[in-house]
């Protein structure tokens, strides 16, 4: 690896659609769609982060920050 093995990494994936957080709620308004995009964002999107930073770590280990937006 030519700039070496990881030590750490931060995860932060945020999207959103202007219907989330109203509050008449999200399964009133939400688009399946929508939905569905905001998923694989925020959650596969941090999953595959996951999967490719875990076997670049050092052999002593690092740390990993996975973090979310007040709607998470």
């Amino acid at each position: 690896m030519e700039l070496g093995k990881l030590n750490g990494a931060v995860n932060f994936a945020r999207v959103t659609n202007k219907s989330m957080g109203r509050q008449e709620g999200v399964i009133e308004v939400l688009d399946q769609d929508v939905w569905d995009f905001c998923i694989r964002i925020n959650l596969t999107g941090v999953m595959q982060c996951l999967r490719a930073e875990i076997p670049q770590f050092a052999d002593d280990g690092g740390s990993i920050v996975n973090a979310a937006s007040t709607l998470g």
